[in-house]
């Protein structure tokens, strides 16, 4: 039977996402962590180019909600890939991945599989991409290889975290 997530298992993975987004120092191309930066704004300064063309595309499939069916929880019903130079990563629930994809060419260069979904959009900071699953476990990976550095069990055991499958 999965195990309701704690205040302690929340405060922690919240600390570590908070801390980690203070620690991101990044370009101004850049777009490192969920809508930007820590502040959430969304925005940047640069221009767009005169004329715009598609560079390149991906089918990444439908993603799978936590609670498909309740519109009023629909926070990982998209993808949201994060940039850190010249590299593009991207989350996914359909297959419980975080994957880096090359800027310019749309080449995969890399996808490192957790033993849950992965809902959220992952951070990157210097040589670094954070990311948390539902398999209660908080990952740090090379941006370079997709390599795991570490993984941290924040839930108080193996158990996965959110009761919805």
């Amino acid at each position: 039977m999965p195990f309701p997530v704690t205040r302690l298992t929340a405060f922690i993975c919240y600390s570590l996402f908070s801390g980690l987004l203070f620690l991101s120092s990044a370009a101004a191309e850049d777009w490192p962590t969920w809508r930007k930066d820590s502040r959430r704004t969304a925005t940047t300064d640069e221009q767009l180019a005169k004329d715009l063309h598609l560079q390149w595309t991906r089918q990444l499939g439908p993603l799978k909600p936590a609670w498909p069916e309740d519109p009023r929880i629909q926070f990982d019903a998209h993808y949201e890939p994060v940039i850190a130079g010249q590299t593009l990563f991207v989350s996914s629930s359909r297959n419980d991945s975080v994957s880096a994809f090359d800027l310019k060419t749309g080449q995969q260069q890399w996808q490192y599989f957790a033993n849950g979904p992965v809902r959220f959009a992952p951070l990157v900071s210097g040589k670094n991409v954070y990311f948390s699953a539902d398999d209660g476990c908080f990952y740090c990976l090379n941006t370079a290889d997709g390599k795991l550095k570490w993984k941290f069990q924040a839930a108080p055991n193996a158990r996965k975290a959110l009761a919805n499958e």
